[in-house]
């Protein structure tokens, strides 16, 4: 699929499994992000995962810009408007690196 970049650029980001209404799993510049949606009564559960393997400060802000895209289709959905994203996300970054700095700690305890 083709990622459209900020800069007006495109990426080129490989699928690695697609079932329609059901996952999407793909490449997140070497993660692996996946959606998968399980019915439930009145709707469905959506489950997100990204699995990396090193963890750098690109990877902490896009943990936070993920965490607002979820939020932003739940507005979406919701039929809410969606006007809080920078400052969601600059809220979500310090709290995703607090974390990830919490478990570098404790990793090497």
């Amino acid at each position: 699929m083709k990622f459209d970049m900020p800069d007006g650029k495109f990426e080129q980001l490989e699928i690695f499994e697609h079932t329609l209404f059901t996952v999407l799993e793909f490449d997140w510049f070497g993660d692996v992000v996946r959606f998968e949606l399980h019915p439930e009564q009145g709707g469905c559960l959506m489950i997100f995962t990204e699995k990396f393997t090193t963890t750098t400060e690109q990877r902490i802000k896009d943990l936070a810009g993920w965490h607002v895209c979820l939020d932003v289709i739940k507005s979406l959905l919701d039929g809410e408007p969606i006007d809080f994203r920078d400052a969601e996300w600059k809220k979500w970054h310090s709290n995703y690196e607090q974390a990830i700095n919490e478990l570098m700690i404790a990793d090497k305890e």
